[in-house]
């Protein structure tokens, strides 16, 4: 795999701004402007949950981001050393955040679908608490089908 980046920023907002473009700006270049915007929003979602719930807003933690690239699709390696996610946090991340009545304002959510969301614009959706802290991967293959770019679950883009 070709490291596309690799670094370790503050766990401040407008550092994961910084970062959730830039990796968005690649793989609009590289998987198609719509590709692009959700793992911006993915990459996004993940490192403000990081900084809100991991570390809680305090601006004293890091955040370490790998991401790599080759001919079967992307992966994001985001490592910090905040409070991990909560295991009913993770349970509850099926999908069943988004079954309600749109038209009806009470039954929308005001939080918890970060995870799901994640789910949705990644392939591969990985977690778990190491020695090195909580490691969270990102996985969005890449299908090539008579020539044109596929991403599973997606269409052609």
């Amino acid at each position: 795999m070709a490291i596309m980046l690799d670094t370790t920023i503050v766990a401040q907002m407008q550092e994961a701004s910084r970062i959730a473009e830039a990796l968005g700006a690649l793989a609009s270049v590289d998987l198609g402007e719509l590709a692009g915007v959700q793992i911006h929003l993915g990459v996004m979602e993940s490192l403000t949950n990081i900084i809100r719930h991991g570390y809680g807003a305090t601006d004293c933690g890091s955040i370490a981001i790998r991401g790599e690239c080759d001919a079967d699709g992307w992966s994001i390696a985001i490592i910090d050393g905040g409070h991990p996610i909560p295991p009913d946090c993770l349970a509850g991340a099926d999908g069943s955040v988004f079954d309600f009545d749109p038209d009806c304002l009470d039954e929308v959510p005001t939080g918890g679908m970060g995870l799901t969301l994640m789910m949705t614009v990644f392939d591969r959706v990985d977690y778990a608490v190491r020695p090195e802290g909580n490691r969270l991967l990102l996985e969005r293959r890449r299908v090539v089908i008579e020539g044109m770019l596929s991403l599973p679950g997606r269409g052609a883009a």
